[in-house]
């Protein structure tokens, strides 16, 4: 039975002492256990140097434990990095202060944000994100616009064009679950080139999503008054070579 239990039991007028937590089972009339207190001090103080030794162990115990804890905790998510870092998105755009940049590109008609480049994966494409955060063209004042352009590589001579891998856009959310993700499908055609081609100037022409997200709806995705803004190349579709096996020696 809990302390609590055993008080609520207690017949009519009968009181126990405020020490039961800590061991001392004294009950009888409030004046008896008045007088309990005032005469017993020395047990008391007993019980409370014991209770004091125990909450010390204990702690002690959960100090020792920590650091196999933490090994542990570390032995669990370095599978969840390596993925993350080989399956994660290519690239993590971050426009800090996004309330004034787009007020600055309102006032300047400088609408657009470039990130750095980087590339789909090792020796691979190499692009850049273009976040137009006013909106581009006909849905400007009313949507985010992203997207994204491939830049001349040192790897160009050896990718598959036209470029054709899927990418998720992504506006995150403080909330992972409320994530805004879009998917953008290239279409490779030849009236495509000029954006899905091997590049014969610095950069293609950019591609993406106008309507990305209402501006309206922006402070659902701003982070400390920033935008993070991902971007996963699907390499699935990238071409393997057929493996073959060496010659016998």
């Amino acid at each position: 039975m809990t302390g609590p239990e055993f008080l609520a039991n207690l017949p009519e007028g009968i009181s126990a002492c405020p020490f039961l937590e800590h061991g001392c089972h004294k009950v009888g009339s409030e004046l008896d256990v008045k007088v309990h207190i005032r005469d017993d001090r020395i047990f008391h103080l007993v019980l409370l140097c014991r209770a004091v030794l125990d909450l010390k162990a204990a702690q002690l115990k959960t100090l020792r434990e920590q650091p196999q804890k933490i090994m542990r905790t570390e032995e669990q998510l370095t599978p969840a990095y390596t993925v993350l870092k080989k399956y994660g998105p290519q690239c993590i755009f971050h426009i800090p202060q996004i309330h004034n940049v787009i007020s600055d590109a309102r006032k300047s008609g400088q609408n657009l944000v470039v990130s750095q480049p980087f590339e789909t994966h090792r020796f691979g494409y190499k692009m850049t994100l273009l976040v137009a955060p006013y909106g581009d063209a006909e849905v400007s004042r009313q949507y985010i616009s992203i997207f994204a352009t491939i830049v001349k590589g040192d790897y160009d001579a050896i990718q598959c064009w036209p470029f054709k891998l899927p990418i998720t856009f992504t506006l995150y959310a403080v909330d992972p679950n409320k994530n805004l993700e879009r998917v953008f499908i290239p279409n490779p055609t030849a009236e495509n080139d000029a954006f899905l081609g091997r590049p014969k100037g610095a950069r293609n022409a950019a591609f993406g999503i106008q309507r990305f997200c209402a501006l309206n709806d922006l402070d659902n995705y701003t982070i400390k008054g920033g935008l993070f803004i991902g971007a996963h190349v699907d390499l699935s579709g990238l071409h393997r070579a057929r493996r073959m096996p060496s010659d016998e020696l």
